[in-house]
């Protein structure tokens, strides 16, 4: 941060998160001034300082799941190319899931990951289903491999469908980049998204700003 400061930068994005913890035990505020430059750093739950939650921007990446029994849910990919549980490495029995499209729950390993463990076993493709943990929000990534991000209600049902049927069949569509869609902005789940647990009389985060599936070079 020292050196963000001194080559001259005003603000910095610092992911800092957790859970909540009584206002007793905050470290408090670090205010840090170099070159008229102020540094803030806290627990993100004190009442008396401003945060900035992360917003959704006037975009989508949206991809299709279409099952074989005709049903369609839509989800989120970056992947536009040609093919090539919490899918953990070794946790894939190569005879069951080769060239075939696996269902992922997210949580403990990365999302990007889980794929890369998809493609290892020789899979076609992955679904990535958020657990309620996740809830509906989505959050688009440039995966190895054919995938698509749906949120918990979707991979509930797919699942159920994957159980019930006997040659359960998926198609994975990627349908590019959507603008102009609403609502919009919207706080992120990860971001604040609530009063604050503390005093609940306080809303936060105080402003958002873009900070959810942004493409950067």
């Amino acid at each position: 941060m020292d050196a963000a400061v001194a080559d001259g930068c005003g603000v910095l994005s610092l992911s800092l998160g957790g859970g909540a913890a009584d206002y007793a035990q905050c470290p408090g505020v670090l205010l840090h001034r170099q070159r008229s430059a102020w540094l803030l750093h806290d627990l993100n739950v004190a009442p008396w300082i401003t945060t900035v939650g992360a917003g959704t921007l006037d975009r989508d990446f949206p991809a299709y799941v279409s099952l074989g029994n005709g049903k369609n849910y839509t989800g989120v990919s970056l992947y536009s190319g040609k093919a090539v549980n919490l899918c953990m490495p070794g946790t894939l029995t190569l005879e069951k899931v080769v060239g075939k499209i696996v269902i992922c729950d997210r949580g403990v390993s990365a999302r990007v990951q889980k794929g890369l463990v998809v493609r290892d076993t020789g899979d076609a493709g992955m679904v990535l289903s958020n657990t309620a943990a996740n809830g509906q929000e989505l959050v688009v990534d440039a995966h190895l491999l054919p995938a698509g991000g749906v949120g918990a209600k979707e991979g509930t049902t797919i699942k159920a469908y994957v159980a019930s049927d006997p040659n359960p069949t998926a198609t994975i569509v990627v349908a590019g980049t959507q603008v102009n869609v609403h609502p919009s902005p919207v706080v992120a789940v990860f971001s604040s998204r609530r009063p604050n647990m503390l005093t609940p009389q306080i809303l936060k985060p105080d402003i958002i700003a873009p900070g959810v599936n942004i493409l950067a070079v």
